[in-house]
């Protein structure tokens, strides 16, 4: 006569063939939660001898911190009326109903030490030697969920640092691919993105902290939409300035390409930005950019209090000094950001400079556009529209070396005028890239504009006596005096 399938779950061969032979630690409880009869694996997950397991309550047999701490029987600790495993195995006797994948995360001393656990368990109730229990079967996840906990923070961490300067699905790839990322610090060859405001420390000082902010706001807005669509990093805002990477986190291998093309979209968008400002009777504004790329240093910098995902490297100082080049409307790249863009960038003229901190002189290239997938251009911003006066303005202007203003006040005369730029003709060189501070004058010698900030961008003679200025920062007063004579030309 064939065993039914009741009688071998309850028989004795059957729960010894079990016991011998399941790597999950199985043990047996009477109504009164003591254990009964285990196997090997329960001594081993517990670290525990048999005497004291056998006839011990589950929680003290297992080593319960609760248990150990208060030196009490289970079921007399303080901790007892909630606890889940008891809970489910008295459930288990009155209500015979199974208890099934159940999680428990508590902490237990194990070989004397206090330790975490995470267990995954089922309880059934079963007759056994014709006596009631409950059978017991537990397994030891702790590995797997501490791994859980760790991807867990990990994802929380990849938000903090970068879901607010990342796009969306940048964001989703880092979650879904982390071996891309090194947190603890890594070189890689990336392309770096600054951006100011040209002369905006001088229009700032003679705004409103509410419209100094206003105008910050609307630029932002428009630039930090772009640089994400283009799959840039914004490692952060530097008052009216944004520092960027091209090819970090993510790996990007057209790192140079999207740069240039994000740059020239940015410009392109300055039209926007300036129309909302003029909407809010806010002054226009330019942006210049300096692109560079080389190896640099990322990863995780700072402290357990404050950390951020961070660039440093001698790479980083030279892209803001080809940003300083730049007058607005223009970017500026490197040589190297040129060989990387290959064959695609457009450049309208190449420049020698000699930037602080750089031993060598080196080429940046003023871009004009990119082709391929992107095609994109900037509008021509040579002096074609500057006009000649009929009558020479005389002018008074300092050379601003850094940020300092030095030296004796210097004169000289506007030859030509646009509404951007001026050809004046002065009795010293001044070498290209100048940055100058200056007034135009009456004949009586008198400032009629306030304080115009500049930058020379060409020389017309080889003394460097006649060159070209482009404006960074212009009072009202200087505009409505150049808008006068612009009319009368």
């Amino acid at each position: 006569m064939s065993l039914q399938m009741r009688d071998l779950n309850e028989s004795n061969e059957f729960l010894k063939l079990l016991f011998d032979n399941i790597t999950s630690g199985i043990f047996l409880v009477d109504k009164d939660v003591r254990i009964q009869n285990f196997n090997n694996s329960f001594m081993a997950l517990f670290q525990q001898p048999e005497e004291k397991i056998l006839g011990q309550r589950c929680g003290n047999a297992m080593g319960c911190v609760f248990a150990v701490e208060e030196q009490k029987e289970c079921g007399t600790t303080s901790h007892c009326s909630t606890c889940q495993l008891r809970q489910s195995l008295i459930e288990s006797f009155t209500k015979i109903v199974p208890i099934y994948r159940a999680k428990l995360t508590r902490e237990f001393y194990i070989k004397g030490e206090k330790t975490l656990k995470y267990f995954q368990y089922t309880a059934k109730y079963i007759m056994y030697n014709q006596e009631q229990m409950v059978l017991v079967i537990v397994d030891d996840i702790t590995e797997i969920e501490t791994q859980k906990i760790l991807v867990e923070n990990r994802n929380k961490f990849i938000q903090k640092v970068f879901g607010r300067y990342l796009s969306e699905d940048v964001v989703t790839t880092l979650l879904d691919n982390p071996e891309g990322l090194n947190f603890s610090g890594e070189k890689r060859r990336i392309t770096i993105m600054m951006t100011d405001l040209r002369g905006f420390t001088s229009l700032s000082e003679q705004l409103s902290p509410e419209k100094v902010v206003g105008i910050i706001n609307n630029y932002l807005e428009y630039m930090t939409e772009i640089i994400l669509r283009y799959k840039g990093t914004i490692i952060e805002f530097i008052g009216d300035a944004i520092l960027a990477l091209f090819g970090a986190p993510m790996v990007q291998d057209d790192h140079a390409q999207r740069a240039i093309a994000c740059s020239i979209e940015m410009q392109q968008a300055m039209k926007s930005v300036n129309e909302k400002n003029r909407s809010q009777n806010l002054p226009e504004v330019e942006m210049g950019i300096g692109l560079n790329t080389g190896e640099v240093v990322i990863g995780n910098i700072g402290s357990e209090q404050r950390a951020k995902y961070a660039v440093v490297g001698s790479n980083v100082n030279l892209t803001s000094r080809i940003e300083s080049y730049t007058i607005g409307g223009q970017i500026l790249i490197s040589e190297n950001t040129k060989k990387d863009a290959e064959h695609i960038v457009f450049i309208n003229d190449e420049m020698p400079v000699q930037p602080k901190g750089v031993k060598y002189p080196i080429t940046i290239y003023d871009v004009g556009g990119i082709g391929g997938q992107y095609n994109l251009y900037l509008s021509d911003t040579n002096s074609k529209d500057l006009q000649v006066i009929s009558k020479v303005i005389p002018i008074e202007f300092l050379i601003l070396e850094g940020k300092d203003a030095g030296g004796q006040a210097k004169k000289g005369s506007i030859l030509k005028v646009s509404k951007k730029q001026i050809e004046i003709r002065t009795d010293i060189e001044l070498k290209k890239f100048s940055n100058l501070k200056f007034k135009f004058l009456s004949n009586e010698g008198k400032d009629i504009s306030g304080d115009i900030y500049g930058k020379v961008i060409d020389q017309f003679d080889n003394n460097g006596r006649t060159v070209l200025i482009h404006f960074t920062s212009m009072p009202s007063k200087a505009q409505s005096f150049l808008n006068g004579v612009l009319a009368i030309c």
